[in-house]
């Protein structure tokens, strides 16, 4: 049978497009230009910025740590050009810099304990087999210590901080960036952080946490669906003295009572309120706001969207369960305590709940 003309090319076509059509998304990546790539520094992680440092300092200024304790400070430019000083044990920072100088551009190393001025801005990082005692108002940027590192009123830290064992945060300091302790931080009140990470984070001075048990009233089951999901509400209220074993999910609100016990994951769309004295064993999520009332427990993680406030006498994770607090916006009231690591992504701050 002999087709129209018209129809032949019309199926032409559209065999030709039925081949084709399938190669456009390919040719239009090809014809994208590539991505920009975010810059080196970028890729690389504070932990491993600081392990780096640490592996320069070994394998560079092993030898003039060396020299340095018998000579006294040392001087000089690495490879690349970057000046340093090297301090002797004996040798105090105050007595390498011109009176009045409130900038330095030297990368300071030292072979004992290192006193930094206040009122000074260091450009360079900092290295110190011994303590390092960061003075009041002074400006540094990345600290590394094997032994205890003290940040004094109003003093700061731009990109990361490391003790191998203790780092002490004054009143009204701001460590931004990452902080990092083997053994301990000690935070004061007023002061600011982005990213804390240490066995045990201890907010202001720490007020005695209470360990009791619940007085139990009656017992809470979460609705489930017919195949034993969690069932979906919008607003879901715990009373007081209530155990809980379930998930449980709010599309809006969720608020816990005073004094419950909770053994499973929470999630709730807008806020969420875990009363005072209560303990929760499992995960809590939220797209906006978490409150956390005075003298509770939390054994897992907690995931905001919006922000956390944690109100005094509160425990986050254990010793043998370190555990993660994280939100754009974290309030931690004095005395309260976390094992683990309280992630700020935006500004966090230890507060005095009246």
């Amino acid at each position: 049978m002999n087709l129209p003309w018209e129809t032949f090319i019309g199926l032409t076509l559209l065999g030709f497009l039925s081949i084709a059509l399938p190669f456009v998304p390919a040719a239009r990546t090809l014809k994208r230009p590539p991505d920009r790539l975010p810059p080196k520094d970028a890729a690389l992680l504070p932990q491993v910025q600081c392990e780096t440092f640490r592996h320069v300092i070994s394998r560079q200024f092993g030898n003039l740590l060396n020299l340095a304790r018998t000579q006294g400070t040392l001087k000089g430019e690495t490879e690349k050009g970057r000046r340093y000083i090297v301090l002797g044990i004996n040798s105090h920072l105050v007595n390498e810099i011109t009176s009045g100088q409130t900038r330095l551009k030297t990368m300071l190393i030292a072979a004992g304990h290192l006193d930094i001025p206040g009122e000074l801005v260091c450009d360079r990082e900092i290295y110190a087999e011994g303590k390092i005692n960061i003075g009041h108002n002074t400006m540094t940027r990345c600290v590394l210590s094997p032994r205890d590192i003290a940040i004094n009123t109003r003093a700061r830290v731009t990109r990361w901080v490391r003790s191998d064992r203790r780092l002490d945060v004054a009143e009204g300091a701001w460590v931004k960036g990452w902080a990092n302790a083997g053994t301990e931080i000690s935070i004061a009140r007023r002061a600011r952080f982005e990213q804390l990470g240490a066995p045990q984070i201890n907010f202001g001075r720490q007020a005695e946490i209470k360990h009791f048990e619940t007085e139990v009233v009656g017992r809470y089951t979460p609705a489930q669906t017919k195949d034993g999901q969690p069932k979906y509400v919008r607003d879901l209220s715990v009373a007081d003295n209530h155990v809980v074993r379930g998930d449980l999910i709010a599309i809006e609100n969720l608020k816990i009572g005073n004094e419950c016990r909770v053994i499973g994951d929470l999630r709730a769309g807008k806020t969420l309120v875990i009363g005072a004295y209560s303990t929760l064993e499992g995960t809590l999520y939220c797209d906006g706001a978490v409150v956390i009332e005075e003298g509770c427990r939390l054994t897992g993680p907690i995931i905001a969207k919006g922000s956390i406030l944690i109100h005094s006498a509160c425990q986050i994770g254990t010793l043998e369960h370190p555990t993660t607090a994280i939100a754009p916006r974290i309030k931690i009231a004095e005395g309260c305590m976390a094992h683990g690591t309280v992630w700020a992504t935006q500004r966090g701050e230890v507060y005095l709940q009246e």
